[in-house]
């Protein structure tokens, strides 16, 4: 790979193994799941789904990187981001000057009104208007990558409220468009 900060640095190719996170994961309790895998987080998610549809990951984090220049690799970003929402994970977006911020104590974020409340919600509130206003084309989840990712990479989080009624059993989305 090549370094974001130095694109004229030399490369190395390195092999790794591959393994499914349900898997490696199997029977655990998993409070967090994090992806930063440059651009390829549906393709982690998606080894990660019998995991996400029976509710044992409570929260998410994911690095999204832009790929506009991969319209399948966008499209199955979308797809992922759909998908999850539709398990019942509300998402939020972590702007880059609070990132680097104090964090609250372990296990008292997700009741605390303070750092999640501030954050932006992913899409944010005009975003998910205009989806449900039903003149704009594009489904919520396009139109939030298209409108709300503001940068070359976005850090989301989410916590899952519910999973609506029939919603595990839905099939995980293909990663081609």
């Amino acid at each position: 790979g090549i370094l974001k900060s130095d694109y004229n640095a030399k490369a190395a190719t390195v092999s790794a193994g591959a393994v499914r996170i349900d898997d490696v994961l199997r029977g655990r309790d998993v409070c967090l799941l994090k992806a930063d895998v440059e651009g390829y987080e549906p393709q982690v998610m998606q080894t990660a789904q019998t995991l996400l549809a029976t509710r044992e990951v409570p929260n998410l984090q994911l690095e999204l990187s832009r790929t506009r220049k991969d319209a399948e690799q966008t499209c199955a970003a979308v797809k992922m981001l759909s998908r999850l929402s539709s398990l019942g994970y509300e998402f939020k977006q972590v702007p880059n000057q609070l990132v680097d911020a104090e964090l609250p104590p372990p296990d008292s974020w997700q009741q605390a009104a303070g750092p999640w409340a501030r954050l932006p919600s992913f899409p944010t509130a005009a975003t998910a208007a205009a989806a449900a206003a039903g003149g704009e084309r594009r489904p919520k989840m396009q139109l939030a990558y298209d409108i709300d990712f503001a940068t070359h990479s976005t850090n989301l989080v989410a916590r899952r409220r519910s999973t609506p009624l029939g919603a595990a059993s839905l099939p995980w989305p293909s990663l081609g468009c």
